[in-house]
């Protein structure tokens, strides 16, 4: 059975993903080994065309350093971290 198609969400935590992780300066290996996963599946989190769990959120949440929240609420400017 498929998975459910890919959210406006999902690319927006993807591209926040993305976003920490290189400002951690990690590459997307070293947040696989972190999750277990493999380097295609940070890919796929990352574009948004694979939806994360949110314990896995959490870990890379942890790992890079940001609030979950900072993931998730689109209200967040992800330059400063700040709300609107």
């Amino acid at each position: 059975m498929a998975g459910l198609p890919a959210t406006a969400a999902d690319r927006r935590i993807g591209e926040r993903i993305q976003y920490a992780r290189q400002a951690a300066h990690l590459t997307q290996r070293a947040v696989a080994a972190a999750l277990g996963v493999s380097r295609p599946q940070i890919h796929h989190y990352e574009k948004g065309t694979n939806c994360i769990s949110a314990s896995s959120l959490q870990i890379v949440a942890d790992l890079l350093g940001r609030p979950i929240t900072w993931f998730l609420d689109p209200r967040i400017a992800p330059e400063t971290g700040e709300g609107a």
